[in-house]
């Protein structure tokens, strides 16, 4: 493996255990505007409802009572994935009492991974007022069959440095919204982008996260073959934008590691 340098971040990281958490299920709330029940706890919308409305909003919760950075991780599902580029979803907090979003996002239909309604998570970073009643909103534009299944609210856990190279394989797809995830495919540059966790450093949101590439690789190992690498971003807006990533590390160049992913082992 090979590792780069970088110079803003301490190796004297503090790690914070994750304590609050929120989960709710949108099939036993009363806030829809259109769709309807899905498997008892999941919320449905089609192409023959209501379309520009929001799928789910509320629950206008006071119980979120930290100031600490925060993530709301929406689990959705979509029909089709493939034909077009079109936004689908708006995903967003609110603050109610200040009648203010305090982060959204957009989500295409090319932003979902899997198809036939499989449970994907998109995820929002935000930060919030105690006290203050709060929504994690999933707007209905159009154009397909979509299922809204839970959403769960977590503090951000920072986590050491280590935490960069420890179970790398075993991480799930946090968010296709928050990077360009092209498909897999050898003439692609990148694969899907796995989030691994953020931290906020200096008024800066950093995310660590595993990123896939092709790269020539010694005649053993078949020619060309996918690999990750290990890259990070910053935000200084709550995650709705990011920088360009910077790598830091790779797999080594002379050892059987160049012919399989980078999983920190």
């Amino acid at each position: 493996m090979i590792l780069y340098v970088v110079t803003w971040l301490s190796l004297s990281l503090c790690y914070c255990v994750t304590a609050l958490q929120l989960e709710y299920f949108p099939g036993t709330q009363p806030y829809h505007q259109t769709g309807s029940r899905f498997n008892n706890t999941g919320w449905i919308t089609t192409t023959q409802d209501a379309s520009e409305r929001y799928l789910t909003y509320g629950p206008y919760t006071t119980e979120w009572n930290t100031t600490v950075p925060s993530r709301v991780d929406f689990y959705l599902g979509i029909d089709n994935n493939t034909t077009d580029p079109l936004i689908l979803l708006t995903v967003e907090v609110n603050d109610a009492d200040m009648n203010y979003t305090l982060t959204s996002r957009n989500i295409s239909r090319l932003d979902f991974g899997y198809n036939n309604i499989q449970p994907q998570i998109f995820s929002l970073y935000f930060s919030s007022t105690i006290g203050h009643r709060l929504e994690f909103r999933v707007f209905y534009h159009c154009c397909s069959t979509i299922v809204h299944y839970k959403t769960i609210v977590n503090e951000l856990d920072g986590g050491p440095l280590v935490d960069i190279f420890a179970g790398q394989a075993g991480l799930e797809l946090v968010s296709s919204s928050v990077f360009p995830t092209p498909h897999a495919d050898p003439s692609s540059t990148a694969m899907w982008n796995v989030g691994t966790y953020i931290k906020p450093i200096n008024g800066r949101w950093y995310v660590f996260y595993r990123e896939g590439f092709y790269a020539p690789t010694p005649d053993f190992c078949n020619g060309i073959v996918p690999l990750t690498r290990i890259a990070v971003r910053n935000s200084t807006d709550f995650g709705k934008s990011w920088s360009e990533p910077a790598v830091v590390a790779l797999p080594g160049n002379s050892t059987f590691d160049n012919c399989a992913a980078l999983d920190g082992a």
